[in-house]
């Protein structure tokens, strides 16, 4: 694969010494992704019943440059600041 794909790369694996194929972090300009509920600041949060569902969408969400949410519902500031530990995979910008 390294032949045809310069993004791939042989490094050694710092573990076992053996050498490994690697490949370099897809950055894409715009990341889209879908969670439960987020504020009017743009504090995004998941809900916990169905945080397995959502788990790589907080992935997708930080890869991006710019990232678009969609959500079932807007909520208010207080409910967001009632569930703080939600909101530390997507927060608002200041």
């Amino acid at each position: 694969m390294p032949a045809t794909n310069p993004r791939i790369a042989t490094v050694t694996d710092p573990f076992t010494g053996r050498p490994c194929a690697a490949v370099a972090a897809v950055r894409p300009d715009v990341a889209i992704i879908h969670a439960h509920t987020a504020d009017r600041h743009g504090n995004v949060q998941l809900d916990d019943l169905h945080w397995p569902d959502n788990d790589a969408d907080t992935f997708v969400g930080w890869s991006g440059k710019t990232t678009i949410v969609t959500v079932e519902q807007l909520v208010s500031d207080e409910a967001v600041r009632a569930r703080p530990e939600r909101t530390d995979t997507c927060p608002g910008m200041p």
